[in-house]
């Protein structure tokens, strides 16, 4: 089967029924994210996959499992109540410069916010939810903006055996103003896609394809190295977390025996080309629309085949757990 990458109705609609029927036909059952699913779910027009019950890294459990890591900068995880209860603590965190305010729920930039102060803080926290207060970087710039690069990293059970991926593919997302460290407003801190924005734009102006932003990287081969080695340092850590999750998850039930999860990673990057995980996102979106570039988009469509014929295809097909090579997949490790 040959896969059309330019057509949005073949990839809603064909990609999603032809393995639907596969799947069936080897007596695979569908589920969905609900029910929690045994090779991810299927619904490729919104989602890679969701595959791992319990494992969402959310910014609660990011923290918790990087937290005192160089490479995860320094945080606190707070809820309201407990900033009122250690204000001399966060008072003490925040003199040394401004810092960033994460609502563990929250998706997108509007959940996120540059902080001076407790106040700040404070006037932008609920009653229920979790926060993160992170250190800021001084970040490396591109012609004066923000930048982070989203990452994917793959996550694969076969049996009780859990291995990572990472895929070269991605994309640097820029900030839609430039950076002024005097400057709290969104539009030149957030890189998040739907950040601000100057009027008229849209989000591809502000998204490049890392594979053109290295072509005229003058510190590419740096870049490259400290990127697959952050990578390496935080499966690591991921894989055991994961492993720990499923088992307690399946605890007195029949476990499936294939999993798979894509999550994309924001990776920030300082001056000094010193890299940090930012964050997790579960579900990296494969639709294009005014804020998600179509050439982005294909990137991560590719990626979807590349699961499909690389790791789902031997399983299904040949029953042997084999892999066939793909130079732009590298495995981080195993477990």
């Amino acid at each position: 089967m040959k896969f059309n990458l330019n057509n949005e109705e073949y990839y809603c609609k064909y990609w999603k029924q032809y393995f639907e029927k596969i799947l069936s036909n080897i007596g695979m059952e569908k589920t969905n994210e609900k029910t929690n699913v045994e090779i991810g779910h299927y619904n490729f027009a919104s989602t890679i996959a969701y595959g791992f019950p319990h494992t969402y890294a959310k910014k609660r459990f990011v923290h918790l499992l990087y937290r005192g890591e160089p490479y995860y900068p320094k945080s606190i995880l707070m809820t309201r109540k407990w900033l009122l209860d250690n204000t001399l603590k966060v008072y003490a965190f925040m003199d040394s410069g401004r810092k960033v305010l994460k609502n563990e729920n929250g998706v997108g930039s509007k959940f996120v916010n540059v902080v001076s102060s407790v106040e700040d803080c404070f006037n932008h926290m609920n009653n229920q939810d979790y926060y993160v207060l992170q250190t800021e970087i001084d970040p490396l710039l591109h012609n004066g903006h923000k930048l982070d690069e989203r990452v994917y990293l793959l996550v694969v059970k076969e049996d009780q055996k859990y291995s990572s991926y990472m895929f070269k593919e991605g994309h640097i997302k820029l900030a839609g103003f430039k950076f002024d460290k005097n400057d709290n407003s969104k539009g030149s801190f957030a890189t998040n896609i739907k950040a601000p924005k100057p009027p008229n734009s849209k989000g591809q102006d502000f998204t490049i394809d890392i594979n053109e932003f290295l072509k005229n990287e003058k510190n590419k081969n740096i870049w490259i190295s400290r990127r697959l080695e952050l990578m390496k340092k935080i499966s690591s850590k991921f894989l055991p977390a994961v492993r720990e999750n499923v088992k307690a998850y399946y605890k007195g039930k029949k476990e499936p025996k294939y999993i798979w999860h894509m999550y994309g990673l924001d990776i920030l990057i300082d001056k000094e080309y010193n890299f940090y995980l930012c964050e997790f996102n579960g579900k990296p979106g494969v639709v294009y629309d005014d804020v998600m570039p179509k050439k982005i988009t294909n990137i991560n469509r590719k990626m979807c085949d590349r699961i499909a014929l690389q790791f789902l295809g031997p399983w299904i097909i040949n029953k042997n757990n084999s892999h066939q090579n793909d130079k732009t997949i590298i495995k981080l490790g195993e477990l």
